[in-house]
């Protein structure tokens, strides 16, 4: 806009904004010179442009949908969308629940607690709100095991499906270990049927 306001045609300005190493075309720079002399703004028209097929109702099924099952496949919701008349393909639609802030990722690892151990939980919680940690242990465990989860790979088009291995019964060690405020447990170890302690 400031060539234009000093009074230079669009051959020059395409010429100095090429050597800032912008290209377009004279044309390009004449037609947005005019749109902006018509409108006064280079933002784009509200309501131009083609109407998206993801209304607010579809949208709001997704949402109610992911909340409810938030492992529900791309292909099951495009089916939900469908039994219920949305004609949209399923691009649109992956299109739609990127844009309303849902994503497919991995999730976290976490142990399941039964409901009978949580209200024990809860009870020793309650009876043991003046205990002094000084005499407590408090104590873990870990396995760790050589073997391989994976069962995705790549492979041509036409080669036949590969066949990923998995021993029975693979290597693993077990280990144990406490600490408490006074001082830390010995870390014993046990694997092959034999255990030992590391300090």
């Amino acid at each position: 806009m400031y060539h234009d306001t000093s009074g230079v045609k669009p051959p020059t300005i395409r010429k100095k904004l090429s050597e800032e190493g912008i290209k377009c075309s004279v044309y390009g720079i004449f037609k947005f010179l005019r749109a902006y002399k018509k409108r006064g703004t280079i933002a784009r028209k509200t309501g131009s442009g083609r109407p998206s097929k993801t209304s607010r109702e579809i949208k709001q099924i997704v949402e109610v949908q992911m909340r409810v099952d938030d492992e529900t496949t791309a292909l099951q919701l495009h089916c939900l969308l469908t039994d219920k008349g949305y004609n949209i393909s399923l691009r649109t639609f992956l299109r739609c629940r990127t844009i309303i802030g849902w994503t497919f990722r991995g999730s976290s690892y976490c142990q399941l607690i039964r409901t009978v151990n949580k209200q024990r939980r809860l009870e020793w919680a309650v009876e043991n709100t003046e205990l002094d940690f000084d005499d407590v242990i408090w104590t873990d465990e870990c396995t760790v095991q050589l073997e391989s989860h994976r069962r995705f790979c790549c492979r041509k088009k036409g080669e036949a499906t590969r066949n990923k291995p998995k021993a029975k019964h693979p290597v693993k060690v077990h280990m144990w270990a406490g600490i408490s405020l006074r001082c830390h447990q010995r870390l014993h170890i046990r694997g092959n049927n034999e255990c030992s302690s590391v300090c």
